[in-house]
């Protein structure tokens, strides 16, 4: 997550934009049904993605409900 946030960040300042907000997106506690795996991996997760967002100084905003996995 650092990383792959530090190398935006580098982007970002690269094209002038420095007044940007980032979005964790996040399950919806109420509507557990709509996705796969258990309550503690999604706990451990979020946190992690909030934590790493914090220590990096990055103006977040929480969506409840907007998780999503695009895969193959």
């Amino acid at each position: 997550m650092r990383t792959i946030s530090t190398s935006s960040s580098k982007v970002f300042k690269t094209f002038g934009f420095e007044n940007y907000e980032a979005q964790i997106s996040l399950r919806d506690p109420e509507d557990k049904e709509k996705y796969i795996g258990s309550d503690e991996v999604w706990e451990e997760s979020e946190t992690a993605i909030k934590e790493a967002c914090a220590e990096m100084g990055l103006n977040a905003r929480v969506e409840l409900g907007e998780a999503a996995f695009y895969g193959p």
